[in-house]
This record gives C-alpha cells, structure tokens and sequence, in this order.
C-alpha cells in the first residue's frame, strides 16, 4: 500500500503499442499480421488498433486476434462524422488513457512504422534496464515503403511468402532521428 492507500499494482503488460487510425480501400490484412508479429518478437504483448472503415477481411483478422487477447480494437465514429485522419490526435490521447494502468511502456505508432532495440537487444530489453524516473524515451523509427497493393485474402504459402512485407519491400527508408517516436511510461506522462 502507498501513502495514500491505495494499492499499486503492477500492470499486466510491460510494453503495449497503440496503432494509428486505419481507414481506406486498400487491404490491410498482411501489414497487421506483420506489424503485430513484428511488435511480439520486440516484446509488446498488446496492441491497440484503432479502426475506421476497413474491408471484411482485415476484420477478421483483427478479430481473431482479439479472440488470442493480443489485440483491442476501437471502432472510430462519431455524431460529427470527422474524416479519419482527423481522428490522429484524439487517438493518442485516448490510447494513453486505456494504457495508464495496463501497460508499464506504451509506444505510439501507425501501421506502416517499425521501431526496434538493438542488434544485441530487443526492445523490451531495451526499456527494461531504464531507470524508473524515466518517462520517455525516443527512438528512429523504419518507415516501410511499398509500391503495390496486396493480396486481398490469403491464397496459399507459396503466395504469401512472394507478399512478406520484409521480402517485398526492401527498399525501406533506413531508421532516422528526423522520424523518431516516443515511447513513454503512461503514468509518468500526463499527455502525449
């Protein structure tokens, strides 16, 4: 118990990840599995995936990872029907709110965006040997370049393996200070 009675408890995930508003025609379904898989090898074990208007598939994939508990996903509407990309900066904040007591860490990024530790750590790693009065860190994020849509479903292996993000889209744009992240401890920083 602290000073004032209340209980701290430690927070069920140590690094969580809130992913920008997705929106748009165009299929969403591999960056998702890539960008969550990506994001689990880092050592995040909950993503947040805010969500416009998305085809059928893209649902189902994301639902299938809410079914594994990997994933929330927030359904972005309103009365005053704002266009997508305005909804940017209302999610982030949002996101810090849901993650203030469920995630020591939580990292703010869109869908096309990669940060990572180092070649001899991973990320969580990396956060794990910060001193506790830190609240922020900033890190060069890889912004994944592509030239094509995918598939709009799965079809087979073989396919999916011509697909892979990481064998496709080689011609990344290499991790830069001039496009950094945060990633911050929620209750430590009282807006993002």
């Amino acid at each position: 118990m602290d000073e004032i009675g209340t209980f701290e408890r430690k927070p069920p995930h140590d690094l969580t990840v809130c992913v920008g508003p997705m929106y748009g025609n165009e299929s969403k379904w591999l960056q998702i599995v890539d960008f969550v898989e990506h994001m689990k090898l880092e050592g995040a074990t909950f993503v947040y995936f805010y969500v416009g208007v998305i085809s059928d598939y893209d649902r189902k994939i994301l639902t299938d990872y809410v079914r594994t508990g990997d994933v929330e996903v927030i359904d972005l509407h309103d009365k005053y029907e704002r266009p997508y990309y305005a909804w940017h900066l209302i999610t982030i904040q949002d996101c810090h709110l849901r993650a203030k007591y469920h995630s020591k860490w939580v990292s703010f990024l869109d869908l096309d965006e990669r940060i990572s530790g180092t070649k001899n750590q991973s990320l969580i790693q990396l956060l794990n040997v910060q001193e506790p009065n830190v609240g922020e860190i900033q890190l060069p994020v890889l912004n994944i370049i592509k030239y094509g849509d995918v598939a709009k479903e799965f079809e087979n292996v073989v396919k999916l393996k011509e697909e892979m993000i990481f064998r496709k889209w080689t011609d990344s744009i290499d991790p830069t200070w001039n496009a950094s992240k945060a990633i911050v401890k929620p209750e430590k920083v009282s807006l993002v």
